[in-house]
């Protein structure tokens, strides 16, 4: 996550200290404002500090001060009861110390924007992707409706049969066949044949032309067979 993703305005850091042993914080005028506390009062002890924070997220925060006696690197998001449409992020290096010695420092900052924009960005890619895997699926489904001769809701079963018993999930399956299909793996001259006769009696009035006349003049122009269209790009030109 780039906390600078979202805008390229600065973003307000507050630094703090914290002293393990007395539970005791020193806080600069930014983390002031981030808790919604007046800058002219003395930071709070923790257990005031967890009355300003929002209820669902002061677990997250005691775990996180009650891990900081292993000296490391932590960080944890949470919310204000001030202000709960906010999101904090809060960063801190835990240092051994004795007595009232330095235990941990650190920095909180507003990430609100750039995590709504992760949402936004997350939300939309598996909108993307659910809706490519929507359009490949029913590619697949035409395919087995063609040659099982099925419904649709019976393709879709056929395909969600193979990929239980498969171990592939529907919607590879289904990437795998139609690109099976998009190389030629499904052009048999005897398919394209009845695809030609099928078209015919699709587009054409009752004592019209053959289909095979029609292949062979399309409006004028040279004669035209199947084999001639490519199994990867079979489309007859337009």
């Amino acid at each position: 996550m780039s906390l600078t993703a979202a805008s390229d305005a600065p973003r307000p850091v507050g630094r703090f200290q914290y002293r393990w042993s007395s539970g005791t914080w020193d806080w600069d005028v930014v983390m002031f404002d981030l808790h919604g506390v007046n800058p002219g009062r003395q930071a709070p002890r923790t257990e005031a500090l967890l009355d300003l924070i929002h209820a669902d997220d002061q677990p997250r925060l005691v775990t996180l001060l009650d891990s900081m006696v292993v000296p490391d690197r932590y960080s944890v998001f949470y919310r204000t009861r001030a202000t709960p449409e906010r999101h904090l992020l809060l960063v801190a290096h835990s240092k051994p110390g004795r007595g009232e010695a330095l235990a941990a420092e650190g920095f909180v900052v507003d990430v609100t924007d750039v995590l709504q924009q992760s949402r936004e960005e997350a939300v939309q890619a598996a909108l993307s992707a659910a809706l490519d895997g929507r359009d490949t699926i029913e590619q697949a489904k035409g395919m087995l409706m063609l040659v099982y001769a099925l419904s649709a809701d019976q393709a879709f079963a056929l395909l969600g049969w193979w990929s239980s018993n498969r171990n592939v999930r529907v919607r590879v399956l289904a990437e795998r066949l139609v690109d099976d299909a998009a190389r030629g793996g499904f052009a048999q001259p005897d398919l394209r044949v009845a695809f030609d006769r099928l078209l015919y009696d699709l587009t054409s009035p009752l004592g019209s032309t053959s289909p095979e006349q029609v292949l062979e003049a399309p409006e004028g122009g040279p004669a035209l067979s199947t084999s001639d269209w490519d199994g990867a790009a079979c489309s007859p030109p337009g």
